[in-house]
């Protein structure tokens, strides 16, 4: 058999790149002018992501009509008619390319065993020298973990006019969407702006995995563990009139595990920590040096779980407990967030955001550190949204 060598991508498929637009998100709202819902999305691919915003290609080509949607990260890479189609044997009246409908039932069925399908290419997310993101694609080696790709049933939802997929059996994971062009009820929502750059990458290549290994750690880059793909085929009901779509997902960097780094800044004897003349103008309040003092060089999960770490080193602290209400002080204690003040909270189109917030001054799409203090501040909800979309 010959070695295979790299290919691009496109001779697996169509393939496209979306991206939601930047915001720091740690909040946990968006932009009131997110959710307005606008006209028809016109002459341009774009994705739904929740609260109706959009994101719009940033890179390939991708004909399929309808709006694809991830609740996993920011970016979110498909691609089409790239299924593995295995022979239908001898004598089959089966014959992969003219009657591909008999693959499509094989799929949804392993979708609803929770089993996995073939494919011989698959792709991934990883950085270049410069910290931006790439994608990777690699040919998947027969026989080999690499192969097996999990796969989704895509089904209807009346309420919603879309087909959705969420995990089941209580597994951790993206709530995946596809909308279709023209609902039954409604308007797709409009664009509301995208400040996305292009992503800065050519063409996509697939590499081989070199034979007889089922790892590949030498340049041009490192594959992760099998396992470590975060990867779907999604498959719609029968009659739908769509194909079956690969797609690979980027995690939220808030997702991920990190080291703490930074010093914090000290305070002054007498200083009320996060006094609304500090966490509710400027850049907000940074975390005290002694409180950063406990948190380096400890390794966290996920920014959740730092967060909860933050709060729970405050309630140890004797002069900075003291400083909040006794409800307040009671959720400190829990790992909770302490909420703001009532003249700083944020009164959303659908929520009242009342909790303080970890404020990234340097946006975590824009390279800035997750888990770095001095890249953090302590805000209220209102000057979050200010500094975000108010400035």
């Amino acid at each position: 058999m010959p070695e295979r060598q790299k290919e691009p991508a496109e001779n697996f498929g169509q393939v496209a790149i979306f991206a939601l637009p930047v915001v720091d998100d740690c909040c946990g709202y968006h932009h009131p002018e997110a959710n307005d819902v606008g006209q028809p999305a016109e002459a341009q691919t774009m994705l739904l992501f929740p609260g109706s915003v959009l994101a719009a290609q940033i890179w390939g080509k991708w004909s399929l009509s309808g709006i694809l949607s991830a609740t996993c990260g920011s970016y979110i890479g498909a691609l089409a008619s790239a299924l593995y189609i295995p022979s239908a044997g001898e004598g089959s009246a089966r014959v992969p390319g003219r009657d591909e409908f008999w693959y499509e039932e094989e799929l949804r069925q392993k979708a609803l065993a929770g089993s996995t399908a073939t494919t011989r290419v698959r792709f991934f997310w990883g950085t270049d020298i410069h910290g931006k993101p790439q994608v990777y694609g690699v040919h998947t080696g027969e026989g080999t973990p690499y192969e097996n790709v999990r796969v989704a049933n895509m089904q209807w939802n009346e309420q919603t006019q879309r087909y959705e997929f969420t995990p089941a059996h209580d597994v951790d994971g993206p709530l995946i969407t596809w909308t279709p062009e023209n609902p039954e009820h409604g308007y797709v929502p409009g664009h509301t702006g995208n400040d996305r750059p292009p992503l800065e990458q050519p063409t996509i290549l697939v590499t081989p995995i070199p034979d007889g290994t089922d790892t590949y750690t030498t340049p041009p880059f490192p594959v992760p563990d099998p396992k470590e793909f975060n990867d779907y085929i999604l498959v719609f009901p029968a009659g739908s009139g769509i194909k079956p779509i690969y797609v690979y997902l980027k995690e939220d960097p808030r997702k991920l595990p990190g080291v703490v780094t930074g010093r914090g800044v000290p305070l002054s004897p007498g200083t009320r920590w996060l006094d609304m003349s500090v966490s509710n103008n400027g850049n907000g309040a940074p975390i005290p040096a002694h409180i950063a003092d406990k948190l380096r060089g400890r390794e966290f999960k996920t920014f959740d779980e730092f967060r909860e770490a933050l709060w729970l080193e405050v309630s140890q602290d004797p002069e900075l407990i003291a400083q909040f209400s006794s409800g307040n002080q009671t959720r400190i204690k829990q790992g909770l967030t302490a909420k703001a003040p009532i003249d700083g909270w944020y009164y959303g189109p659908k929520e009242i955001v009342k909790k303080f917030q970890i404020h990234h001054r340097v946006a975590v799409e824009y390279g800035g550190s997750v888990y770095d203090i001095d890249n953090l501040r302590i805000v209220t909800p209102r000057l979050h949204d200010e500094i975000h979309y108010r400035r």
